[in-house]
């Protein structure tokens, strides 16, 4: 039914989808003419930024992201890893050393009752090895 359509799109925030867009493409480097621009106009590059926005913005239950800032100068990693830091839905994250910036936020579990952060710390040796670190916990 209409009142259903309705619903649905309140539960998606449609009034408020404009606006948060902008803040993710403004967040991963993106100024208003580029908004503007269609997605056959940027480099491979800028295209990932493009891929990784639209990840975040429809804010999938269970969000995986493989070395997401490869493609982002420090600025944009800065602003993934504080936006990542409020996501409220879990996340996991592939990274490597030169990524570490954003490693805090490598995996996020939300549970029924209460937020479980864990965060993945890389190790070096003949082959790397990812160790689970629980809060308060040190590697």
């Amino acid at each position: 039914t209409l009142n259903e359509v309705y619903e649905r799109l309140e539960q998606l925030d449609s009034d408020g989808a404009e606006a948060r867009a902008a803040m993710i493409l403004s967040g991963l480097g993106f100024d208003q003419e580029m908004m503007n621009k269609k997605t056959c106009e940027f480099s491979g590059g800028w295209r990932m930024r493009i891929a990784l926005s639209q990840a975040l913005f429809v804010q999938p239950d269970l969000l995986l992201l493989d070395e997401p800032t490869n493609h982002l100068d420090v600025f944009a990693c800065t602003w993934l890893e504080h936006f990542l830091v409020s996501w409220d839905k879990t996340v996991i994250m592939g990274v490597w050393p030169k990524s570490l910036t954003v490693a805090a936020v490598a995996f996020r579990r939300p549970s029924c009752h209460q937020t479980e952060h864990v965060n993945v710390a890389i190790l070096t040796g003949v082959l790397p090895r990812f160790v689970l670190v629980f809060p308060g916990q040190t590697v």
